[in-house]
């Protein structure tokens, strides 16, 4: 029996296909992954804390209060519900952006990955056209090798694959940054203040750190070669791109958290309008319809509120006098805060200086005093919730989009953001799942060993060996009694 030559068989066109649906495929799985977290922070069931019960819950306790506005049961009631809006608000945003940091750090341990694989990819390339240059030899086993570590960089990143003439393989980015050409490799960095932002404010991340970019240094470790590959990886598949639709990807000239364009960034964005309305439209109403003119609303003492005279922020001040807490006093606030979510605060900590009416005439000293009964302010203020004119400016991006409504609106239209975004994900997932099975399924037919197929194979041989050896054996015995006959 003769035993020919071990032939390795694989058609290019499937291979490709196959770490094409598989990086499609681990996209999918972490967006859903991660929307599905992003999800579990608007509970609708009622049976958790939430931004859009908290607000129904303040909202209840202000129209309380208005009934008997000199209760100091129901001031404490409204300003415990007001610090349980607050807590809502700073948690549910605070979620937002450990989910962003979580993804930050994932993002650079997938790169270590990354890394670690195109080495190894550039080692077997060496070693392939080593071993196949004479001609004589094939590498089977090398390439096998290889082909599984192109699989796993597949489910990390998406890229382009050209095989040489000598063997070995380019690797390439789809701008044509290569990570893999023949025995050399690019590691690539996770950076949050590389060279090309040439010393402007990096971008911050919603937790007030920054946001990494992904760059490769051309200038071999002086840090002023970086080049920006966080975009072309980002609009491709693969976990890491998966990770940066949801982290957010940004641009060199930002530098606000909510610059970034991701799924995390739009929701948090959403929180942040709700807590610049309560800052902004909702202190307006607080402090009485014309405060300049003597029309404002006093507390128990007679004494009218702050400009940030309900909800307020360390730092916070009237920036340019008018009177009014407007974006202008949020945008150039002495602190340089971005975001005022993580920093809102009651300004109100005792009972008697909740404002529940105008005031009165003034006795002697021009001093306004609380008319016992005057819940005018708290009336005013409780209309707010059925105001359909609150515009709530979302920031996406470089952009922004206008939200018009009430507070509750508002707050379902976030839910409502998010409900879309996990629907999206889940049928992603699946139709990329499905699509990866289906060419993994053509693949197995093409290059993947049977092993009920081999088994035969192998039963088969070994019955022609054993009918092979008993023939050998008859004709020697023939033979031998043929000899022994001419003795």
């Amino acid at each position: 029996m003769e035993v020919g030559e071990v032939q390795r068989y694989s058609d290019e066109f499937i291979e490709g296909k196959l770490r094409d649906t598989l990086a499609a495929k681990e996209r999918g799985a972490v967006e859903d992954e991660f929307v599905s977290k992003i999800e579990s922070l608007f509970d609708l069931t009622g049976d958790t804390q939430t931004i859009g019960n908290s607000l129904t819950a303040f909202y209840s306790a202000i129209d309380n209060l208005s009934v008997n506005p000199s209760s100091i049961e129901l001031r404490t009631n409204l300003i415990e519900s007001a610090n349980t809006l607050i807590s809502s608000i700073k948690s549910t945003y605070g979620a937002l952006a450990s989910i962003q940091d979580e993804l930050d750090a994932r993002i650079s341990n997938e790169l270590d990955t990354v890394n670690s694989i195109v080495k190894s990819i550039a080692d077997l390339n060496n070693r392939i056209s080593s071993i196949e240059r004479s001609g004589l030899n094939k590498a089977y086993d090398e390439r096998d090798q290889r082909d599984v570590l192109l699989l796993d960089l597949a489910e990390k990143i998406d890229y382009d694959l050209v095989e040489n003439q000598d063997g070995t393989v380019t690797v390439s980015l789809s701008n044509g940054f290569y990570l893999v050409h023949s025995n050399n490799y690019h590691e690539l960095s996770f950076d949050a203040n590389p060279s090309f932002l040439k010393g402007a404010d990096p971008a911050e991340s919603l937790s007030g750190g920054n946001l990494h970019y992904i760059t490769y240094d051309y200038s071999y470790g002086n840090g002023t070669g970086d080049i920006n590959l966080t975009n072309i990886i980002a609009n491709q598949g693969g976990s890491i791109a998966g990770m940066l639709a949801i982290r957010g990807v940004q641009s060199p000239a930002d530098d606000s958290p909510f610059d970034a364009y991701g799924t995390v960034v739009e929701v948090a964005s959403r929180v942040e309008a709700i807590t610049r309305e309560l800052l902004t439209t909702f202190n307006t109403v607080y402090r009485g319809p014309d405060p300049k003119n003597g029309k404002y609303s006093v507390d128990l003492n007679g004494l009218p509120p702050d400009v940030f005279g309900f909800f307020t922020f360390d730092g916070a001040k009237d920036i340019n006098g008018d009177g009014i807490a407007t974006d202008y006093d949020l945008d150039n606030n002495a602190e340089d805060i971005k975001s005022f979510s993580r920093y809102l605060t009651n300004a109100i900590n005792r009972t008697p200086n909740i404002a529940a009416g105008f005031a009165g005439d003034p006795n002697g000293g021009g001093t306004y005093k609380f008319a016992p009964g005057d819940s005018r302010n708290l009336e005013a203020v409780s209309n707010l919730k059925n105001d359909k004119t609150i515009n709530f400016r979302i920031q996406n991006g470089n952009a922004s989009v206008n939200f018009t409504g009430t507070f509750e609106e508002a707050y379902h239209e976030m839910v409502n953001f998010v409900g879309n975004a996990r629907a999206r994900s889940m049928v992603q997932k699946s139709v990329t799942e499905d699509k990866y099975i289906s060419t993994l399924n053509q693949h197995d037919q093409v290059s993947a060993v049977s092993l009920d197929e081999e088994y035969t194979r192998l039963i088969t041989a070994q019955q022609s060996y054993q009918a092979s050896a008993k023939m050998i054996r008859v004709a020697q015995e023939l033979f031998d009694e043929i000899i022994q006959m001419y003795h």
